[in-house]
């Protein structure tokens, strides 16, 4: 007995997405319902993918399977590849094809602004810093890391801070 539940679906084609997609939309033209898994994609996602792999499984209802499978042999030759479409057409088209211009606003990305909680923060470390390394002022001596420590959070936070109000949003 089988744990896992028993699948509906059968796998017609595997290959391209995009050769996926175009047969899916042949499947749909004879209103038969199908599904595109793309193993890679998920990997991908995922973060472990170390290749691209175009293995797009296209499946379909079972109780479809054989007509889905009689149009996706009628739409590919023995080797997957498909026979609906002549590559010349398509160079022709994609050379026909306008590109289209994205408006300058949409190009242009706001720079990264720091948030209040993130700038009141950084005035407190900043006077937090100051205040651990005054007795300096009056002439006591410090351990060396606290000294190290405090004046490289002071630089570092004193930084942070001066960039922020740098930092002009154009408008």
């Amino acid at each position: 007995m089988s744990i896992l539940a028993k699948p509906n679906h059968r796998k017609v084609f595997i290959g391209s997405k995009i050769n996926a997609q175009f047969l899916q939309s042949l499947l749909l033209e004879s209103d038969i319902k199908s599904v595109i898994i793309d193993d890679g994609e998920s990997a991908r996602r995922a973060g472990f993918a170390m290749d691209y792999t175009s293995e797009a499984k296209l499946l379909v209802a079972t109780e479809d399977y054989l007509k889905g499978k009689h149009i996706i042999d009628s739409a590919t030759d023995e080797n997957g590849n498909l026979t609906a479409i002549d590559e010349e057409d398509l160079a022709q088209q994609a050379m026909s094809t306008k590109n289209i211009q994205q408006p300058q606003d949409a190009k242009m990305q706001l720079p990264y602004r720091r948030s209040t909680f993130n700038l009141l923060l950084n005035i407190v470390i900043i006077l937090y810093s100051g205040w651990r390394l005054s007795p300096l002022l009056m002439g006591e001596s410090l351990p060396a890391w606290r000294i190290l420590l405090s004046s490289g959070l002071l630089l570092f936070c004193g930084w942070t801070v001066v960039a922020h109000f740098r930092s002009k949003p154009k408008t």
